[in-house]
């Protein structure tokens, strides 16, 4: 799928700034839950309320709601984004849904850090990705929309970025949170 292979430098360069937390410790994971409470409240923002648009992946604004709701209560509120461009529902769906596979991944992987997250114990949403996935491979690979779609989930995966960066996590390799931070 071209939106796959067009991530995945950004997709690989999120998940290696995100792999240098230690989920088991206190600040490690604070750490993490913060990048996602800042990452998806930028995503929701962009998203904006979705009426009238009829690409908008099913239960996509209550999914977004549902996981800064888990993540206000995780790590505390997050200042509302100040400006985010508005952002296509099926490239907010693909990083948003892709994410949730990430963190039951990593949930699995930290059981014994992550337990009491309320944001780790939202459910994978492995049918929805399946049916985005399956809906997304449908499409045309080129063309206007299929441009905007790869475009904005590039700008998905820079509002991450950005919240990593804030932390001290991306661009450097030899940023780590954990313990000892």
């Amino acid at each position: 799928m071209r939106l796959q292979r067009d991530t995945r430098a950004a997709h690989d360069r999120l998940d290696a700034a995100l792999a240098r937390i230690d989920l088991g410790s206190a600040s490690g994971l604070a750490a993490f839950l913060q990048v996602q409470a800042e990452g998806f409240a930028m995503l929701r923002a962009g998203l904006g309320d979705g009426a009238g648009d009829p690409g908008l992946a099913p239960g996509l604004s209550d999914l977004l709601d549902e996981m800064t709701a888990a993540l206000a209560a995780d790590v505390g509120p997050v200042a509302r984004p100040a400006q985010v461009p508005p952002l296509s529902p099926d490239a907010v769906a693909y990083v948003t849904l892709g994410s949730r596979l990430g963190t039951r991944a990593l949930a699995q992987r930290w059981a014994a850090g992550v337990a009491g997250s309320r944001y780790f114990a939202l459910p994978s949403r492995g049918a929805e990705w399946r049916d985005l996935v399956a809906r997304l491979s449908a499409r045309p690979a080129t063309g206007p929309a299929a441009d905007r779609v790869t475009a904005d989930a590039l700008t998905c995966f820079s509002l991450f970025d950005e919240a990593a960066e804030r932390r001290g996590l991306a661009g450097s390799t030899r940023a780590t949170v954990s313990s000892a931070a």
